[in-house]
């Protein structure tokens, strides 16, 4: 992937103040404006970026670094994005002051130098080198100085530019100014590939198609071998088996519908009998456990209730007796009782520790005391 330069940002640099952002990812870039206007300066913050040095600066001054910044600030900044360096989208972020200029630049040296011999030419040399190009040839339509900067830009595919604007109706002059075009052409024979290919595959399920529509009137004509008038398309075979009416069948279906009715009616008595006999004994059995309910939660109930009001002020988080599953909050309860206990007798142990240690800790300092006195005499 060739590299390519995507855009530019340059704030307090040289002769712009402020900041102003460049695009740059186009085949031709042009950049015009009045004498003071920052072109030079723009050009400047590219070779700055690429190189880390500006040589048509250097060659004149050799402390040119401590003007690059504008002289209304302090610092200046160049950011630089290149596509494609190295692989991959690069981005140099220079910050110019007047004691150097920070952070790396995006080309190593080869690079550096190639750029610098042929790639960038200085407005003095450029202005040097057309003085050498203003003889005016009369014999040809092209001066020498139109030639040059052709030569110089590249500007061999924009020719229909300074000619004039009638040759762009020869396809052979787009050919060169359409670079797309050539893609394309070289993508036809595999278009035409895959056309002959599909319109094989067209064929062959037209074919296919014929064959089943073939096999599926034979099937029609087999199941309708006494018919007079055999149907010749699915749909007048769909209307012909719709319009026949199978006594047999339909007598059976009747005879089994009346059946189901006949089960379902049973069904429906037998069960309101038994619901009108169990419901009886359902109610009482149902009054009995209300009334077992309401003694145990007035004696055992209530004092388990007791009890988790005064646990719950310990385990705020334990399930109540009387609301849900008595078992399983004894059970919960328990654990939590079990658990706090175990620390509680760990942190007994670790007291009855402490306190011995701090024992033999007095005994050491009463001794110390005393060696300390008899020093002191």
């Amino acid at each position: 992937m060739i590299p390519r330069l995507k855009s530019v940002t340059v704030k307090d640099f040289r002769s712009i103040r402020g900041q102003v952002t460049v695009p740059l990812d186009a085949p031709v870039v042009l950049i015009h404006g009045q004498n003071g206007a920052g072109k030079t300066s723009i050009l400047s913050a590219i070779e700055l970026g690429l190189t880390g040095a500006v040589q048509s600066l250097g060659r004149s001054e050799t402390d040119y670094i401590t003007h690059l910044p504008h002289k209304s600030g302090n610092s200046g900044r160049v950011v630089l994005t290149v596509d494609g360096l190295n692989g991959q989208s690069q981005i140099a972020n220079l910050i110019v002051t007047s004691d150097g200029v920070k952070n790396s630049h995006l080309l190593d040296g080869d690079l550096s130098r190639f750029f610098t011999e042929r790639c960038y030419l200085a407005q003095a040399t450029l202005g040097r080198l057309l003085e050498l190009y203003q003889y005016q040839d009369s014999r040809k339509s092209d001066s020498a100085l139109t030639k040059f900067v052709k030569d110089l830009l590249g500007l061999d595919r924009l020719e229909a530019l300074i000619d004039g604007l009638h040759p762009t109706g020869d396809v052979r002059r787009l050919r060169l100014s359409a670079p797309s075009y050539w893609v394309v052409r070289e993508s036809i024979p595999d278009i035409e590939s895959q056309l002959i290919k599909l319109s094989a595959e067209q064929t062959q399920l037209e074919t296919t198609i014929t064959e089943v529509k073939l096999q599926v009137n034979h099937s029609i004509a087999a199941l309708h071998a006494d018919s007079s008038s055999v149907p010749t398309t699915h749909e007048t075979a769909l209307q012909l088996v719709l319009g026949e009416q199978e006594e047999d069948q339909l007598q059976s279906i009747a005879r089994t519908r009346r059946d189901l009715q006949a089960s379902a009616s049973q069904w429906n008595l037998l069960v309101k009998t038994t619901q009108s006999v169990e419901r009886k004994s359902v109610e009482v059995e149902e009054s009995e456990m209300r009334a077992t309910l309401a003694t145990w939660r007035l004696v055992t109930g209530g004092a388990l209730e007791a009890i988790h009001q005064e646990l719950k002020r310990i385990f705020p988080d334990i399930p109540s007796p009387t609301v849900g599953d008595p078992v399983l909050a004894r059970s919960v309860a328990h654990d939590a009782v079990d658990k706090e206990l175990q620390r509680c007798a760990a942190l007994l142990t670790r007291d009855t520790t402490d306190d011995a240690r701090l024992s033999e800790l007095d005994q050491s300092i009463e001794q110390g005391k005393a060696r300390t006195s008899l020093l002191d005499v």
